[in-house]
């Protein structure tokens, strides 16, 4: 049931303010007064990341951006005041397949690709996953080559367009942006464009 569930919620993903809907909620939970609510925001967002498969996102921008800001939430967690809370995160990150982490995983990387002001944040969600996680950890050396690789890009970029006009200068959040907020995107060619999810 609950596998039949998260796929429908990735199609809704899809759908117009669907993003957006998922993402104020899962803020919401997580950012709620009521331990309680967190408790069972961490149970909710684990369920979807557990039935995760790589055919599910078919490299879609939005849903992976949305993913990725649930993600962010779920093992922010893990450093939750309340330790109830902070336990329930720590021990259901631990239920998720390897399979599924690597889809987790590839939203994240999608995310820090595409929204430069996001990266402290998911290098510090990456950390924490290190941690929890040693066996199946994001931080591997394909994960900073890419890294590397695109950096080198946005340098040349800014380079040629001799402006820091071209380059986003806003630091990072407390929180991950929501996927429909304007992103830079690669269109394939080695400048880059504005578009709104």
């Amino acid at each position: 049931m609950s596998h039949l569930c998260v796929q429908i919620l990735l199609h809704c993903i899809c759908l117009p303010y669907g993003a957006e809907k998922l993402c104020d909620e899962v803020e919401g939970a997580f950012s709620d007064d009521d331990w309680r609510e967190r408790f069972s925001a961490v149970e909710k967002v684990t369920i979807i990341a557990r039935f995760l498969e790589k055919e599910h996102i078919k490299s879609n921008n939005i849903t992976m951006s949305a993913l990725a800001h649930c993600f962010t939430y779920l093992v922010g967690a893990v450093e939750d005041v309340c330790t109830p809370v902070h336990l329930r995160a720590v021990s259901m990150l631990g239920t998720i397949r390897a399979s599924s982490l690597k889809v987790i995983y590839k939203c994240i990387e999608h995310q820090y690709d595409a929204v430069p002001r996001d990266r402290l944040l998911l290098i510090h969600t990456c950390r924490i996953l290190h941690r929890i996680l040693p066996l199946h950890t994001p931080l591997c050396g394909k994960f900073f080559i890419s890294r590397f690789k695109h950096l080198l890009i946005e340098n040349a970029d800014f380079v040629s367009l001799g402006s820091p006009k071209g380059r986003s200068t806003s630091g990072s959040g407390a929180t991950p942006s929501a996927p429909t907020s304007e992103v830079s995107v690669d269109n394939g060619s080695d400048s880059a464009r504005k578009i709104g999810l």
